[in-house]
């Protein structure tokens, strides 16, 4: 078995995040195992977006922002947020379930 392919479809400014999407954890490429449930996954992935990690990075801006200036970061990541997650809700063209 192969591991999943995981990756963000709307643009996130995160250190292990890069532009196409692809997510920095080595559990979804070479450390993949059979152990690792869809639950599990999106843990790791749930983890990862509440504590980046910084040294090793796929956004070199972000991780820099991450690293050497945790409030300049986090208005880049919330401004990301509001332009390119919630564009609907802005525009009032929310999507009624």
């Amino acid at each position: 078995m192969i591991p999943p392919i995981v990756r963000f479809i709307t643009k996130i400014f995160h250190p292990n995040i890069n532009i196409h999407g692809d997510i920095g954890l080595d559990s979804f490429g070479s450390n993949w195992s059979l152990a690792l449930t869809i639950s599990k996954v999106l843990i790791s992935v749930q983890s990862l977006l509440s504590d980046p990690y910084a040294h090793i990075c796929m956004n070199r801006q972000a991780a820099d922002l991450y690293t050497n200036n945790r409030e300049l970061y986090e208005e880049k990541a919330r401004q990301w947020t509001w332009a390119y997650a919630m564009h609907e809700y802005i525009n009032g063209d929310e999507i009624e379930i």
